[in-house]
């Protein structure tokens, strides 16, 4: 038994992540957007609705395409959505390529997931339509895992290019900023192959040229041009400067102030890294006394300035140490390759009129899967080791039991809301109804207000409301059982 343990131990961390994000998925109701794509694929095709869409709405017909078709099924979205985050954990261990340290890595990749914000938990881990940008990102860690094996071990076969051609399409279908990522990245494989692997160019080349393509059936959808002249128009009419401007206090919380365990984690290991490598003592407190003031930020409120002096060093620190401190030559561009992905995926939405933590998806889980290369470039001595685990394990229960006790909660409120409306189904004559509603940082776009009227004429479809009904969502000061079941 032991020893089969020692064997599958992996696997067993594979299944409990999956029965977590089953739990919290379970407990998730549908909520905000998912009204409205749930109304129009039960009624619809969802293939023609998002062809609708493309020209009338979102050049992301992917994304369109999946929230009419999963939308309606909130069990269906139950099992799909661990399995998707189980999906991705996997191929985070996968390209941390790890062996020495693998144990340490796995734990700490469960505890990095976790501890993102709680913006970022909402609109992407437990939100039906939250899930697409979710999805993209699954199919670029499995794009770079076949990228991997051919820039770096020479293997590839028709299948797996005819799956990379695939994926190339259909990662800029899902998202904007991904197809940015997909294609900076792709221009940045060339460049490395002409200075280091010529004869991988021939590949690549067909790969951009797809992704490009990818890239315009989304930026220039009748639909986005429409809805960006609509609704954008005073930011259309900004400079570059001025949207850059607008935008950079939202591209510094969300690439670094807003994720505070993983930031604290990446400056950490890289000061192991530095300590431990040839660095020169000059070079060392240079390097260490930037990663150091990286932490500052996180729990100090410092000015806009401060902030963008400090993560811009910070940034260069990020990558003269991994040029310098990685010694294995594949880690080192692989890891150099995965900084220029994650500030590329969230520099572009620096030109973006809608810049929310959901878009920053793809720079924290870049940042997490390169904070894991780095754990595997660090000697450490057995007991610091396990010392190190022990501390990740306990981060992980910390996490974990914030998430159960969160969705517990979440669970309850939505029986009270549902028996609410039942109560109000039956009743269509009542002018008015009051429905409980989610308490603030639980759910995201849990709540319609009244002048959204876009959500709150869709909630009432959803629910089968009578349209003409007013509703009225009620808030508690405290939610416990008492005061949610309790008479109001």
């Amino acid at each position: 038994m032991k020893k089969l343990l020692h064997k599958n131990w992996f696997y067993i961390c594979l299944f409990f992540f999956f029965v977590f994000f089953l739990y919290i998925s379970r407990y998730a109701p549908v909520v905000g957007d998912d009204w409205g794509y749930a109304v129009g694929g039960r009624y619809s095709n969802p293939l023609v609705k998002a062809c609708q869409n493309y020209m009338s709405w979102s050049g992301r017909f992917l994304s369109e395409f999946w929230g009419f078709l999963i939308a309606p099924h909130k069990k269906l979205w139950n099992l799909l959505n661990p399995c998707i985050f189980t999906c991705i954990y996997y191929y985070l261990f996968k390209l941390s390529k790890t062996k020495k340290n693998s144990v340490l890595v796995a734990i700490v990749g469960i505890f990095l997931i976790l501890s993102v914000s709680n913006r970022l938990r909402m609109q992407t881990y437990t939100w039906i339509m939250g899930t697409t940008y979710v999805i993209p990102l699954l199919l670029y860690f499995i794009y770079l895992s076949l990228l991997y094996k051919y820039i770096f071990e020479d293997k590839l076969n028709k299948l797996s290019f005819i799956i990379m051609l695939v994926l190339n399409l259909a990662i800029p279908l899902f998202m904007e900023n991904a197809a940015a990522m997909l294609v900076g990245g792709n221009i940045l494989l060339i460049i490395y192959a002409f200075f280091k692997k010529k004869e991988s160019i021939k590949y690549l080349i067909p790969l951009l040229v797809i992704s490009i393509i990818g890239t315009c059936i989304i930026k220039f959808s009748p639909g986005a041009l429409f809805r960006m002249n609509r609704d954008h128009e005073a930011f259309n009419e900004l400079s570059l400067l001025a949207k850059v401007s607008q935008n950079w206090p939202a591209f510094i919380e969300f690439t670094f102030t807003n994720n505070v365990a993983i930031v604290c984690v990446l400056a950490i290991s890289i000061c192991i890294l530095v300590l431990q490598k040839n660095f020169t003592r000059r070079e060392k407190i240079i390097l260490l006394v930037i990663s150091l003031a990286a932490l500052v930020p996180l729990f100090v409120t410092c000015s806009i300035l401060v902030n963008s002096i400090i993560y811009i060093l910070f940034t260069c620190v990020l990558f003269y140490a991994t040029y310098k401190g990685i010694a294995e030559e594949n880690r080192k561009w692989f890891v150099i390759f995965l900084l220029f992905l994650a500030g590329g995926a969230n520099i572009v939405m620096l030109i973006s009129p809608i810049f929310d933590s959901r878009s920053s998806l793809y720079t924290v889980y870049c940042f997490i899967l390169i904070i894991l290369n780095i754990l595997e470039c660090i000697n450490l001595k057995d007991n610091t080791n396990k010392i190190l685990c022990i501390v990740s394990f306990i981060g992980i229960c910390f996490f974990g039991i914030k998430y159960i006790q969160l969705y517990q909660l979440v669970h309850k409120i939505t029986i009270k809301r549902e028996s609410e409306i039942a109560y109000y189904v039956v009743r269509p004559d009542i002018e008015e109804a009051y429905i409980i509603g989610y308490p603030d940082e639980s759910i995201h776009s849990g709540n319609a207000e009244p002048d959204d009227t876009y959500h709150m004429q869709t909630f009432k479809e959803y629910y089968y409301l009578n349209k003409d009904m007013t509703v009225r969502f009620y808030y508690l000061k405290e939610y416990t059982d008492e005061t949610i079941f309790g008479e109001h």
